[in-house]
């Protein structure tokens, strides 16, 4: 440490402090949205199935689909929690190694989620399984079942031929008080385009809900519940709800949830055509936790067409402003230096 004894040397530490304090702030700030873009699929016909599973148990079967006709591209695991702790799990027999941690700030409880790329060990499971064109089954374990409200699964495949379609993967966790994705449509809504939401979510139960408006439109306020819990009934260890839309409709798959659907209609997979108007060049996600007790932690798009995602983590003009201002004064420190 450098110890000055002129007021220029004093007030220029202080001056290099809050610019050191402004990139900081920069560096850590996710102003608008909290889930984050992880992974876009453009370009060619892509799909992907999603899944959920929550247990008191702490072994069971969670379920996945790679339709006939399509390849395999990429699979990840979620593993949802409460109480801040570091979960572990098997799929397949395999250890999954978890790589990417996100704790959410904004909720009570210690909420968060980890997500751990376990590609090789679904194509594994799906070689074993003689590439069957319908939903398969996985082997899956928790190691600390009490703190993990249950994993989802999702598997990205691309068939050879057909029209392009996105997939994107949105993670990390939902703000409690507002957030908010943008896809950027390849082309104007038409006719013939088609979109669909799968959000995860967990510690939610009891009429504990989130809200989802699409392009201003509200489409749900009701969203939550442990749909997934394969114990069928509420306690902490198996709160856990994911849309599920195994082989792009098919078998296992959950309905999409109807307009104003009740708290037990809403199974989190939504057909977000209905809230597109001809002419539309983007689709706007905004979610809300008004009890600040829920944690949706994915959200997976697909959507007809070339897509790119804008997950509104840009610095708040405030953070700039802090920026700018630390900046300058690391250059007056500068100054009164010389």
């Amino acid at each position: 440490m450098q110890f000055g004894t002129g007021r220029g040397t004093i007030v220029s530490g202080i001056l290099k402090t809050i610019g050191i304090t402004a990139l900081a702030a920069l560096a850590s700030s996710q102003a608008f949205a909290s889930l984050t873009t992880f992974q876009v699929y453009s370009g060619a016909n892509y799909g992907v199935s999603t899944s959920g599973w929550g247990s008191v148990d702490s072994s069971g079967q969670i379920a996945t689909s790679i339709p006939s006709g399509a390849t395999l591209v990429s699979a990840y695991l979620y593993s949802a929690y409460y109480g801040g702790i570091t979960p572990t799990a098997t799929l397949n027999g395999s250890d999954v190694n978890f790589t990417q941690n996100n704790p959410n700030a904004t909720a009570c409880c210690s909420l968060g989620s980890s997500r751990a790329d376990v590609t090789s060990i679904v194509a594994a499971a799906y070689a074993t399984a003689g590439s069957p064109t319908t939903a398969f089954n996985i082997g899956i374990t928790e190691g600390l079942t009490d703190n993990q409200d249950g994993e989802e699964l999702v598997t990205v495949y691309q068939y050879a031929t057909g029209a392009n379609r996105t997939v994107a993967l949105l993670d990390g966790f939902a703000s409690v008080t507002g957030d908010t994705a943008t896809l950027t449509l390849g082309s104007p809504v038409d006719g013939s385009t088609a979109a669909q939401l799968m959000i995860g979510d967990n510690f939610s139960c009891c009429d504990q809900a989130s809200s989802i408006n699409v392009n201003g439109q509200v489409m749900t306020t009701v969203a939550g519940n442990n749909d997934d819990c394969v114990s069928g009934f509420v306690q902490n260890g198996c709160l856990i709800t994911v849309g599920t839309n195994l082989n792009d409709g098919g078998a296992g798959s959950d309905p999409f949830t109807p307009a104003s659907p009740t708290y037990a209609q809403d199974h989190e997979r939504y057909d977000l055509t209905p809230y597109l108007t001809v002419g539309d060049t983007a689709i706007t996600i905004t979610t809300a936790n008004a009890s600040e007790n829920d944690n949706i932690f994915s959200a997976v798009f697909v959507v007809s067409g070339d897509a790119t995602v804008s997950d509104g983590t840009a610095p708040e003009p405030g953070t700039w402003f802090m920026l700018a201002t630390g900046l300058a004064g690391l250059g007056v420190a500068k100054l009164r230096r010389r």
